[in-house]
């Protein structure tokens, strides 16, 4: 629902609830939900993708090494650029 009302309003330009949904994302990241949301949205927005990627390069390091990570977004059409910067952080 959160993700819902972050495009919303960056989408109207309402920046402070842009913020509030932004900052409420970010608290409630988790390790099972975070590389989906990653692929899915945080990568389209420079408020979102910079802090998700630190997270992922911090805590899922060994996961996005994996081959089965990378096998599971390898049709996304950003893959390449979004793996690139997680592993520009993790290493």
């Amino acid at each position: 629902m959160l993700e819902i009302l972050f495009k919303a309003a960056d989408e109207y330009n309402l920046g402070e609830l842009c913020k509030l949904a932004g900052d409420n994302i970010l608290a409630k990241l988790s390790h099972e939900k975070v590389i989906p949301f990653l692929f899915r949205t945080a990568h389209q927005f420079e408020m979102l993708r910079d802090p998700v990627v630190e997270y992922v390069a911090t805590r899922c390091g060994a996961y996005i090494s994996s081959e089965s990570c990378q096998q599971e977004y390898l049709d996304h059409p950003k893959r390449a650029e979004i793996f690139l910067e997680m592993f520009r952080r993790l290493f």
